[in-house]
């Protein structure tokens, strides 16, 4: 058995929450070319999986059928968002942004194999660098 997994996907660090927002997926690029460097990500027994989005089932698992569609229409920039924010999406802290629905999908996904190796004994631990402002 590996011990550990690091579950990371160069596209998790692509998605720009804005220049105001202090959520920056950057920094996990960084961090992993710095435990690279260090030779941490050569570690014996490290299983390093690429994530793959999760699917709308899984997600519908958690979350109600409204909130999904109000996510995916703050993706695809047609929320109406001139009453306020909805379910908490169009504030400051979760912003509507393009792309924000399909990088939560792949956020997602990280989480879920990061659980998935752990409880099917694959590892002992698992790490993700990278979640969706929503699941925070």
């Amino acid at each position: 058995m590996r011990t550990a997994a690091l579950c990371y996907s160069r596209a998790l660090a692509e998605f720009d929450y804005g220049d105001d927002h202090p959520f920056k997926p950057i920094r996990a690029r960084s961090t992993l070319e710095l435990c690279h460097m260090y030779g941490l990500t050569h570690a014996v027994g490290l299983l390093q999986p690429t994530p793959k989005p999760a699917e709308l089932a899984e997600v519908e698992r958690f979350h109600t059928a409204e909130y999904i569609d109000a996510l995916r229409r703050a993706s695809a920039g047609t929320l109406d968002l001139s009453n306020g924010p909805l379910f908490g999406i169009g504030t400051q802290d979760c912003p509507a942004l393009p792309g924000i629905w399909e990088f939560s999908l792949l956020a997602t996904g990280a989480t879920l194999e990061c659980v998935r190796l752990v409880m099917d004994g694959s590892v002992e631990r698992a790490l993700k660098l990278v979640e969706a402002q929503q699941q925070g």
